[in-house]
C-alpha cells in the first residue's frame, strides 16, 4: 500500500477497482459453482430415494395382489381369483387414467 500522505492517481484507482471487481467476480463464480454442486447432490439423493419409494410401492402392490389372489382363490378357485384381481387393477387403472388425462 501507499503511505497515507500520498494521493493515488486516477489510473491507479481504476486499476485497483478493476482488480477488486475481478476478484469479486471470481469469488462469486466459485460460490455459484459450489452451490450448484450442493444442489445437484441433494437432487441426486432425492431422486434415488424416490426411485426406492417407487420400487417399494410396486412390491407392496404386487404382494398385496398375490395375497388377494390367494385369499379369493380359496373361495372361487385360483383362475377366477386371478381374473378378479386383474379386473380390480383394470378398474383402478381406468379411474386413474380418467383422472389424470389432460382435458381440453
Amino acid at each position: 500500500m501507499r503511505p497515507s500522505d500520498s494521493r493515488a492517481s486516477v489510473g491507479e484507482l481504476f486499476s485497483e477497482l478493476a482488480e477488486d471487481l475481478s476478484t469479486l467476480l471470481r469469488q462469486e463464480v466459485e460460490l455459484a459453482k459450489a452451490e450448484l454442486r450442493e444442489s445437484a447432490s441433494r437432487a441426486g439423493k432425492g431422486a434415488g430415494l424416490l426411485a426406492g419409494v417407487g420400487i417399494s410401492g410396486h412390491m407392496v402392490l404386487l404382494f398385496a395382489s398375490v395375497a388377494a389372489w390367494w385369499g379369493i382363490g380359496d373361495a372361487t378357485g385360483r383362475g377366477w381369483a386371478a381374473l378378479i384381481v386383474a379386473a380390480i387393477w383394470l378398474i383402478v387403472a381406468a379411474v386413474l387414467g380418467l383422472i389424470g388425462a389432460p382435458r381440453d
